[in-house]
């Protein structure tokens, strides 16, 4: 029972953070897609580190700091599905409902694959506002 509890709340943070499948995304640029008016749409490109499948609706985003008070955003990759492999990975349709300056400045989001051998599933971090990534209109 213990193991299953390990298996299933803490090792996919924990193998997520030490050894992530993804590398944190830089956000390139967004435009508005409303309703509502909050909604926008970003470009966003992020190293692939290994060879995991993703897991279809996992990308969590959140409004508030990493390990603080914080609330769950509406997001989704629009882009049509592919086979992606190791590299760069990019997107044309990262929708995120939420105001473009708090994405930049007080978000972030996860997201989790399947990697062979393991009874969990891998969170890796996909963004950070901390990262202060250069973003466009």
């Amino acid at each position: 029972m213990a193991l299953a509890f390990l298996a299933e709340r803490l090792m996919p943070a924990v193998e997520g953070r030490l050894s992530p499948v993804v590398a944190p995304a830089a956000l390139v640029k967004y435009s508005k897609a409303p309703p509502p008016s909050y909604r926008n749409v970003w470009q966003a490109q992020a190293n692939k580190l290994r060879g995991c499948e993703y897991v279809l609706g996992s990308l969590r985003w959140y409004l508030g700091p990493v390990g603080g008070r914080r609330v769950q955003v509406v997001a989704a990759f629009l882009d049509p599905p592919q086979v992606r492999t190791e590299g760069l990975l990019e997107w044309q349709g990262l929708q995120i409902d939420l105001d473009p300056e708090l994405v930049k400045t007080n978000s972030h989001a996860t997201v989790r694959h399947r990697c062979p051998w393991r009874f969990w599933e891998v969170e890796s971090v996909f963004f950070t506002s901390d990262q202060k990534p250069e973003v466009t209109e």
